[in-house]
Parts: structure tokens; sequence; C-alpha cells
């Protein structure tokens, strides 16, 4: 059995690839298409398109979604991403899935850092927390 897998992994790297120390996904958009929460674009000539991804994870789709949109009651940074979101003038499905689209990427980055989340280290939500604290001391 480790003969097998031995010369599977000598096979691999002869095309310059170790599977061992790869990721499984080269950028968190290609994590966010297999989620669902990122829309397909058809183009063709002048034409362009943007449709809802329904080639997907159902499941995935519906977890990311679900955490994304309790992250949001939280979080000031992931509600002030929804909250832009309907400001734009999407709509309560559509906000959450750019909100899920937002929190994959920081699930990414902390996968491929291999630590746990730490909104300190998050630059967007550190700066949005400075920016309330002055503002609360602003008031006072």
């Amino acid at each position: 059995m480790v003969a097998v897998l031995v010369d599977v992994l000598d096979r691999v790297r002869a095309f310059g690839v170790h599977p061992l120390h790869e990721p499984a996904y080269e950028h968190p958009d290609s994590v966010a298409a297999l989620a669902g929460v990122t829309p397909v674009t058809s183009q063709s000539g002048k034409h362009r398109a943007v449709y809802f991804r329904w080639a997907c994870n159902k499941r995935f789709r519906r977890a990311i979604t679900i955490y994304a949109d309790n992250s949001r009651h939280a979080s000031p940074w992931a509600a002030q991403i929804y909250n832009d979101a309907r400001a734009a003038g999407k709509d309560h499905p559509h906000a959450t899935r750019i909100l899920a689209r937002a929190r994959i990427r920081v699930i990414y980055r902390c996968w491929l850092d291999r630590v746990p989340y730490d909104p300190a280290r998050h630059g967007a939500a550190a700066a949005l927390a400075e920016q309330q604290s002055r503002q609360i001391a602003a008031r006072r």
C-alpha cells in the first residue's frame, strides 16, 4: 500500500506539483464558487449577463449563508458589508451572499495561515472598531 502511494506521489511530482504542499483551492473565489455565493457570468460578443449559480454544493451554500447572516448580528464589519449591499438595492438573499463571499475570504486566509480568526489582525474589522471607538469618544 505504501509503495503504491509513493509511486503515485512520484508520478505527480514529475509534473512539478507536490500534492501534500499545495492547497486544495488556489484562491478564495474558487471556494466561493463551490459554495455557490459567486454569480455566473455569460458573455458573447456585446452581450453580457450575470446569473445565479445553480451548480454548486447546496449544503455548503446553505451553511455559509446561514453563518454569514448570523455573523452580521455580532460583527460590526459584517453588518456594514450587509447594510452597504442593502443600500445598493440588493435584496436580503443577495446581500447575504455578498457577505458570505467576504467571510469566505477571511476563512480562506485563516486556513492558509493555519491560525484562528482574530478581529485585531483583520484589517477592515480593526479599522471599523477604531472608527467606532472614535465616534463614541467624540460624543462624550
